[in-house]
C-alpha cells in the first residue's frame, strides 16, 4: 500500500514537483558545502558538477513522464547542456589547476581564523574584521609544508587593526587608509607600516586598512560618518592612503571578492559622483547573489580569468574622482590634508599593474592638490 502511495506521489505533475524542489534544495546544500569545505579544508567537492549531474537525471526522469513527443524531443536537447557544464567544470578544473602550479614557484595554503572567522559583512564597506578578535592567520608552502607565515591579527572595538606604537592619549591623529599592504597582511601587529610610523611619531594611529580593499572603501567610511565617530576625540588630523597599481580597477567594482557583499560602488552622474545604494537595490542584491554562486564554478572562474579586467582609461576618471572626493570630505569634515602614498610601476612584471600605476602616477603629478610620495621610484610633490 505504502508503495502504491509513493509511486503515485512520484508520478505525473505532482511528481516533477516534487523532484524539482528537491533539485533546488540538493543544489543549494551542496554549494554551502562546497563552500565550507573550501574555506576550512581547501578541498572543493565540484558542486557543479553535481548539481549538472542531478539535472542530467532531472531531464531523463521528466522525459519519461511525458507523453508528449514534442516535449521529449526538446528534454533530450536540454540534457546535452548539464553534460557540457559537467565537461566544462572538469575541464576548468584542470586548466585552473595547472596555471597555478606553473605561475607559482610555492603552492600557498591559508589556515586559521583567517580564513574562517575573521571577516564579517559591512553594510558600509562589504566586509571588515570582527570586532574584538586576535585572529590567527598562516601561510604554508604546499610543497614542503614550510610556513611562509604564522601571525595574529589584533583587532579593536570598531573591526580595525590595533596599532600599538600608537599614543592614545594624543589629540594629533594619523589615519591610515588602504588594502592588504595597510593593514599588514602577513605580518605581526610589530611590523606593519602605521606601527613603524608611530614609533617615529608622537601621534594617535587608526588604522583603517583592510584586505582587498580599495578607494571607494576609504571614501565610504568617510561619507558615512564611520571616520568622524571612531576619531571624534581627535583636535588635529593628517590622512593618508596608500595605493597599489591596481585600485582603478578596484573602484570600478572588478574585485571578485566583492562578489556577494555590499561593498560600496560609485558613478559619476555629470560632474558628480554619486554613491550607488547597494544595500536596497534588490536586482543589483539578486545579481550578486547569483554571482556569488558562480563563483564556485570552475567554468566560470575559468572563463573569467580569460576575459576579465582589462585596462582602459574610460577606468580612471572613476579613480580620480573617488580620489578628489576623499580629499575634499576630509578637508570638509576633519579639516585633515590627504597623502597618497603610491606603490609605483618599478619591478612590476604585470602590464596592467604598469599601465594603471603610470596612469594614477600622471594624475597625481599635475592634478592632485596635495604632497605625494611613491614608493620606489623617487618621491613626486604637487604644488
Amino acid at each position: 500500500m505504502r508503495k502504491e502511495i509513493l509511486y503515485k506521489i512520484t508520478q505525473g505533475k505532482i511528481g516533477v514537483l516534487l523532484f524539482s524542489v528537491l533539485w533546488i534544495l540538493i543544489s543549494l546544500l551542496l554549494l554551502k558545502i562546497d563552500r565550507i569545505s573550501k574555506m576550512r579544508f581547501d578541498f572543493s567537492i565540484m558542486s557543479f558538477v553535481w548539481i549538472s549531474a542531478l539535472l542530467l537525471l532531472l531531464c531523463v526522469y521528466y522525459a519519461r513522464q511525458t507523453k508528449i513527443q514534442g516535449l521529449k524531443l526538446a528534454l533530450s536537447y536540454f540534457s546535452i547542456l548539464p553534460i557540457c557544464v559537467i565537461i566544462g567544470e572538469v575541464y576548468g578544473f584542470y586548466k585552473l589547476q595547472n596555471k597555478d602550479n606553473k605561475d607559482k614557484d610555492c603552492v600557498l595554503e591559508s589556515n586559521g581564523i583567517y580564513a574562517t572567522a575573521y571577516y564579517e559583512p559591512n553594510t558600509i564597506t562589504g566586509y571588515r574584521a570582527k570586532p574584538n578578535i586576535v585572529a590567527t592567520a598562516q601561510m604554508l608552502n604546499k610543497k614542503d609544508n614550510s610556513i611562509i607565515y604564522d601571525i595574529s591579527y589584533d583587532i579593536n572595538e570598531f573591526g580595525w587593526r590595533k596599532t600599538k606604537s600608537s599614543n592614545n592619549n594624543s589629540k594629533q591623529c594619523f589615519l591610515f587608509f588602504g588594502d592588504s599592504f595597510t593593514i599588514g597582511e602577513g605580518l605581526n601587529d610589530n611590523e606593519s607600516l602605521p606601527f613603524y610610523f608611530g614609533q617615529q611619531v608622537d601621534m594617535k594611529i587608526y588604522n583603517f586598512g583592510f584586505h582587498g580593499y580599495g578607494p571607494h572603501q576609504a571614501l565610504a567610511l568617510l561619507l558615512s560618518g564611520e571616520v568622524k565617530r571612531t576619531i571624534k576625540d581627535c583636535d588635529e588630523v593628517i590622512a593618508l592612503y596608500e595605493s597599489l597599481p591596481r585600485h582603478i580597477s578596484r573602484a570600478n567594482g572588478f574585485s571578485p571578492w566583492e562578489i556577494g557583499t555590499k561593498a560600496p560602488r560609485f558613478k559619476i552622474n555629470g560632474e558628480k559622483l554619486e554613491w550607488l545604494d547597494t544595500t536596497t537595490n534588490k536586482k543589483s542584491k539578486f545579481a550578486r547573489s547569483i554571482e556569488y554562486r558562480l563563483e564556485q564554478s570552475y567554468l566560470y572562474k575559468f572563463l573569467q580569468s580569460r576575459d576579465t579586467y582589462k585596462y582602459d582609461e574610460k577606468y580612471n576618471n572613476l579613480y580620480f574622482a573617488i580620489m578628489l572626493e576623499m580629499q575634499k570630505e576630509l578637508k570638509t569634515q576633519l579639516n585633515a590634508p590627504l597623502y597618497v602614498l603610491l606603490w609605483d610601476s618599478n619591478n612590476l612584471s604585470d602590464e596592467l599593474e604598469v599601465q594603471e600605476s603610470n596612469a594614477i602616477t600622471q594624475w597625481l603629478g599635475t592634478t592632485f592638490n596635495n604632497n605625494i610620495a611613491t614608493m620606489g621610484g623617487g618621491i613626486y610633490v604637487s604644488k
